[in-house]
Order: C-alpha cells, then structure tokens, then sequence
C-alpha cells in the first residue's frame, strides 16, 4: 500500500471509525486512540488483496472489545457525542427538527439488545452489507438479517407511540 492511498483511506474512513468507537467506548478520546491504532494496524498490515472497509471496522471493533476488557467495564455512548457529528450545511430550522429526531432515535436505539444497535449503526451509519456485518461481529447473515428486522421493527413502534412535542407541532403546522 503506497502513502497517498493510505491517505486517503485515513481520510474517508477517519471520522465514520471514530464514530463507530464512540458507540463502545462512550468518548470520543477513547475512541481516537482505537480508531489511531487501527489505522497503524492497516499501515502494518498493507495488504492490497483485502477489502479495507470491513477490515477497518473489524480491526476497530476488536480494539474497542480490547479496551474495554482491560478497563473491565462498559460504557454507553452518550447522545450528546454523536450529535455533535458535522453535515453539509442545512437550514437551522432542518437542523433543529433533525436534532429532535436524532435524539428521540437515539433514545429508543438504547432500549434495544447490544447486538441489534450494532448491526443498525453498522448498517445505517457505515452503509455495510448483510455480508460485511456479518464479518464485523461475527454474527452469521441470518442473525444479522433478524436482529435488524426486530430491531427496526422495535424502533418503528417506538417512534409511533412517542407523541410530537407541541413546539414541534406548531412548527410543523407552520
């Protein structure tokens, strides 16, 4: 692997890791240290006949599990992290109904099993396949394919059973 592909692996999959981390290390400077070690394992590794995405998220898991082992605990990812990721410039108004949207998600996210918000966040946030999941968590296709139907299933009833707040209600009356 030359540098200047290197590069731009490290550049298009630097801030997707970093949020994936968070997911299991519950802050964001945990999750650099893993997503850092991560890319030094790929720069060690720099085999071309690898498919780098599934590699990263695999090596990254596997850096999270291994820190959590040492520091013998685990810890949640607090909502407030993963809002604060950046996006293409919206409207205020877009911005505040996705922010309220996020964060109602997120709160229904935790009331599912730790296996079925992996396989969403791996699906919906990192955009891998049934097959690439199930190479991240070691989870067999079949697996993957229930827990996001249960999960998601999960969080459609969820979302329809939580009432709008009022000032959402006007603004959407608006």
């Amino acid at each position: 692997m030359e540098a200047d592909e290197f590069t731009e692996i490290l550049n298009s999959y630097e801030g997707q890791l970093i949020g994936y981390a968070c997911t299991f290390l519950g802050n964001v400077e945990s999750a650099k240290d893993a997503v850092q070690d991560t890319f030094l394992r790929l720069w060690n590794h720099r085999t071309d006949a690898m498919s780098v995405k599934p590699w990263l998220y695999t090596t990254c898991r596997n850096r999270c599990i291994d820190m959590l082992r040492r520091e013998k605990r685990i810890l949640h990812v607090d909502s407030t992290v993963l809002e604060s990721k950046e996006s293409s410039s919206p409207r205020p108004d877009e911005i505040a109904d996705g922010n309220d949207q996020h964060r109602i998600i997120l709160n229904h996210l935790k009331g599912l099993s730790q296996n079925q918000q992996e396989v969403i966040r791996l699906k919906f946030e990192a955009d891998f396949s049934y097959r690439e999941i199930s190479d991240v968590t070691g989870l067999n296709e079949g697996n993957v394919g229930f827990l996001l139907h249960t999960g998601l299933k999960k969080l459609r009833s969820a979302m329809t059973s939580t009432p709008r707040s009022s000032s959402n209600q006007e603004a959407a009356d608006l």
